[in-house]
């Protein structure tokens, strides 16, 4: 019986690390805190917190579409709307043109570094 159990298949989705999440989910609520306590540095704390998150979990759902993949790219893609109508509707609020730009940069190299990590770590 042991040897069924052992040699069942590994499946893509133990590679998936809660700790990356954390990781992002934490620097997101240090910049929530730093924009409740009107300290200097808060926008980038949310910019790039958002942004390597998305990239991370958006990463994942082009390759396993599971649930929580699906509601974090989703949530991604309606905060990517809010700044996009903060820029052209909403006279720069949340973030103007500026943040937009530094938001796309940054999931751009983490989405890039993440899918290079997965490839290699795939093979």
């Amino acid at each position: 019986m042991d040897e069924i159990l052992d040699n069942e298949p590994q499946s893509e989705q133990n590679n998936f690390k809660l700790r990356a999440i954390y990781i992002w989910l934490s620097v997101l609520v240090l910049g929530i805190l730093f924009k409740l306590m009107h300290w200097p540095g808060n926008a980038i704390l949310i910019i790039l917190s958002t942004a390597g998150l998305q990239a991370y979990c958006f990463n994942w759902f082009l390759k396993n579409k599971n649930q929580f993949n699906s509601v974090v790219s989703i949530l991604g893609l309606v905060w990517l709307l809010v700044l996009i109508w903060g820029i052209f509707f909403n006279g720069g609020h949340p973030y103007n043109i500026v943040g937009l730009a530094i938001y796309g940069i940054v999931f751009s190299l983490y989405f890039i570094v993440y899918y290079l990590i997965f490839k290699t770590k795939s093979k």
